[in-house]
């Protein structure tokens, strides 16, 4: 009920993706007018090692199942899924695997 109360609101919604999003809750929570991101955060409904467990029974394919699921900025920039990406500091999130 939130999310469709935010919905009515009558002003604009702007919603941020920092670092993994990966559920049905994380887009679910993207429900906005405008979706920015961080240019090196990942996004979808399921973690690429969620994703490679189940289609390969092992988690060590997660960068095979992130490649296939364009999960990137760039990607859902270009899937119009975000509106924006946000450039990272020198020394940011990416810095830090």
């Amino acid at each position: 009920r939130s999310t469709e109360r935010c919905l009515t609101l009558g002003v604009p919604l702007v919603s941020a993706i920092l670092g993994e999003g990966g559920s049905g809750g994380a887009v679910a929570l993207a429900t906005a007018d405008r979706v920015i991101m961080l240019e090196h955060s990942i996004y979808s409904v399921i973690s690429p090692e969620g994703c490679a467990s189940i289609l390969w029974h092992s988690a060590e394919k997660a960068q095979d199942a992130a490649a296939a699921m364009k999960v990137t900025a760039q990607d859902l920039m270009g899937f119009k899924i975000i509106d924006r990406i946000v450039a990272e500091p020198v020394g940011g999130a990416h810095r830090d695997p």
